[in-house]
């Protein structure tokens, strides 16, 4: 009876969701599949039920006929222009040329067939930036910006639920492992990776709105978001909070490095003595790294080796998880040292250059806006866009579309806050010469 009721639920949404985005409403279904994405645990349920497998694919295909069904009609610009355009139609073009690449280098079939695993994972890393076009030519109102942002906070507090849980299950750093929120199959880096994204987003925005109401609710999400992230045990996260903290002091509070200082001071008088134990974990007590991080230098320098053999463009996208790197560990534990090997330098020039993107987006939308509520957005992702760069450095919280999909929005959301800010200015401009 049960598993009846939840197969209809499914039929019903899904139906409703398909329908919503091909007559156009492409901004609902958004927060749908935005809200849904993060909640692997419920999208592996889905399995069970016809095209459950396929759902985010369809969803996302109606969405993008819907989009250009609407604009055609509407006489609206399909694409609207904005600074990131350009580069992530390289960044798509390149990557499958790369992974073209990396099939020759595996003596692998070309990627032409939908059961191809590298280009499965193509497809879904270029998920990534069509969220950012859904987003940034569907979400065109600050009123849509915070419909999506609680539907995603929503989501976040589901997923407080279910990771706090597991804390409570597994407090101790040896079972830490255990801790994956509602991700299945990744760990505990990466969830704390998505959470300081939710942190800085959070923190931005409630230096900046001054609505009371909506400043509790993000002031109660973002301390249990700080929770969960301090209790993930992640060292990489932590330093993340560090350099997302200093953007913010150095863009909006320079008082605010004085207490980061305090804090680096006095680090073992403050913190948990669990989170004390996983960072002294860094080094024995001879002074040396811990396993993890010698582990860490190692990849690094097999990557720098892997990147030798063709530096210009590398060996391949995805090949280093095929090839395998010293044994067991098939990834690099650092992104930049994973362009760097499959991508080469024209790919790591395009990653670098759509973070430098992002960050100057993030920074101008908080300089210019003169809406309290687009003026947070834009402090938070600047400070989000210096913390996922930190957390990266550790290993790849990138790749992972329920881990970064967050980014993405939020990105496509600074940009249509320029949009908005321009055409305001320009309004104010002709109002005035009026």
């Amino acid at each position: 009876m049960i598993e009846n009721i939840a197969l209809i639920i499914y039929i019903v949404g899904m139906s409703a969701m398909i329908l919503l985005a091909l007559f156009g409403r492409v901004d609902i279904t958004v927060m749908f599949i935005v809200s849904l994405i993060p909640l692997q645990n419920v999208l592996y349920r889905m399995h069970l039920f016809p095209m459950g497998k396929d759902l985010v694919d369809i969803v996302l295909a109606a969405m993008i006929i819907g989009w250009i069904v609407r604009s055609v009609i509407k006489h609206e610009t399909i694409l609207e222009p904005t600074p990131l355009n350009t580069l992530l139609i390289v960044m798509a073009v390149y990557t499958y040329f790369s992974l073209w690449q990396g099939a020759f280098y595996l003596n692998e079939p070309a990627p032409l067939s939908a059961s191809n695993l590298r280009l499965q994972t193509w497809k879904n890393y270029m998920i990534l930036p069509l969220i950012y076009f859904l987003t940034v030519n569907n979400i065109k109102t600050t009123t849509q910006m915070k419909w999506l942002l609680l539907f995603m906070a929503l989501t976040t507090l589901i997923m407080d639920y279910y990771t706090i849980k597991q804390i409570m299950w597994s407090p101790s750093l040896a079972s830490r492992d255990k801790l994956i929120g509602t991700t299945m199959w990744l760990g505990p880096n990466q969830v704390a990776a998505f959470y300081i994204q939710c942190i800085f987003i959070l923190i931005g925005l409630l230096l900046t709105w001054k609505d009371f109401a909506m400043r509790v609710m993000m002031f109660i999400l973002l301390a249990v978001s700080m929770y969960v992230m301090l209790f993930m045990y992640s060292r990489g996260a932590y330093v993340a909070l560090i350099t997302g903290m200093l953007a913010i002091s150095i863009i909006r509070i320079r008082a605010l490095i004085l207490p980061l200082i305090l804090l680096l001071m006095f680090w073992q008088a403050i913190l948990p003595k669990t989170v004390i134990d996983r960072i002294k974990e860094t080094h024995t007590e001879e002074g040396a790294l811990d396993s993890s991080s010698r582990h860490r230098l190692e990849l690094w320098e097999e990557s720098l080796s892997i990147f030798q053999e063709n530096p210009i463009t590398g060996v391949g996208f995805d090949v280093i998880y095929h090839r395998g790197l010293l044994g067991r560990f098939k990834d690099t534990h650092n992104i930049f040292m994973k362009v760097l090997a499959e991508e080469g330098i024209i790919g790591a020039l395009i990653f670098i250059a759509l973070f430098w993107k992002a960050l100057a987006s993030g920074y101008r939308l908080y300089r210019d806006a003169d809406d309290e509520f687009l003026k947070g957005l834009g402090l938070g992702f600047a400070a989000c866009v210096v913390g996922t760069l930190t957390t990266n450095m550790f290993g790849d919280r990138w790749t992972f579309m329920q881990i970064i999909v967050y980014f993405w929005v939020i990105l496509g959301m600074v940009q249509r806050g320029l949009i908005i800010n321009t055409v305001n200015s320009e309004q104010l401009t002709v109002n005035n010469e009026g």
